[in-house]
């Protein structure tokens, strides 16, 4: 039987990408000031879609692997 090490791989990497992209949002200064590095609201909101995404996907992986699991033990048992 496989083991769940890919998708928590997944969901552990989607919730980092979400850390990350959460902590730059949060440096994002709050009044007008000189030009600097600036924080890309558009490309943020796709970061944290991108990882809901990912962890969602990797959530239905082990769904599917506790389903699949059952299954198996059912004909065995």
């Amino acid at each position: 039987m496989a083991d769940l090490s890919i998708a928590l791989a997944g969901i552990n990497n989607g919730l980092e990408l979400a850390g990350a992209t959460a902590a730059r949002i949060a440096k994002m200064p709050t009044v007008a000031s000189a030009p600097t590095d600036t924080v890309d609201l558009s490309a943020e909101a796709v970061a944290m879609m991108q990882a809901k995404i990912m962890v969602d996907a990797n959530v239905q992986v082990a769904q599917n692997f506790d389903n699949l699991n059952q299954a198996i033990l059912s004909i065995l048992a």
